[in-house]
């Protein structure tokens, strides 16, 4: 009801405009002989004054709408490259846990194993190829937080286990030899 209200005013207020606007174009030595010799002046009609009006309303809401659809298109654009970074970084960190689930699932299988042939080609598989991708998984991972201090000291959290691990591992702990005295105390 108000906009109907609103819109009538606006209307209104417009052709008033344009009849104003109209009378100063008029000449008022612009006069015409007709009827009878009788000087009557050229008007304006109604229906032009309308059309006026609704041809400057239409190209007010076309010029709103082309706003609009403008603005919908660059929140459309925003909102995909949101959409793709989070995912990207969703990915980056399930590589991460991959990564380290590798290592400890060969690590596990490494100390349950005897086979001094297997215990070598494991190990030699955690050095070369396991423990290299986890690294990179983690500065990928770390290349996505870039001026975020908790999520980065999460990560530096992780890569602290990881060299952890390294460390009990440079010492022998998952060596054959050491394995094999484990599985001799547990008998």
């Amino acid at each position: 009801m108000a906009a109907r209200t609103l819109t009538s005013k606006i209307l209104v207020e417009s052709t008033n405009i344009w009849v104003k606007v109209a009378q100063k174009w008029v000449d008022p030595s612009a006069m015409d002989e007709s009827r009878g010799g009788l000087l009557r002046r050229r008007r304006v009609g109604v229906g032009s004054k309308f059309s006026l009006a609704v041809s400057v309303l239409l190209l007010a809401v076309l010029a709103t709408a082309a706003v609009g659809v403008f603005g919908l298109v660059r929140l459309a654009d925003r909102s995909d490259l949101l959409y793709d970074h989070n995912l990207m970084v969703a990915r980056h960190g399930s590589d991460v846990v991959a990564a380290l689930y590798a290592i400890q699932e060969t690590t596990l299988y490494e100390v349950s194993v005897l086979d001094p042939q297997l215990h070598t080609t494991l190990d030699t598989q955690i050095d070369q190829q396991l423990i290299p991708a986890a690294h990179r998984a983690i500065a990928v991972l770390r290349r996505d937080y870039p001026g975020q201090p908790d999520l980065l000291a999460k990560l530096n959290a992780v890569r602290s286990g990881v060299d952890a691990y390294l460390m009990l591992r440079s010492s022998g702990a998952y060596a054959l030899s050491a394995v094999r005295s484990l599985t001799e105390v547990q008998r």
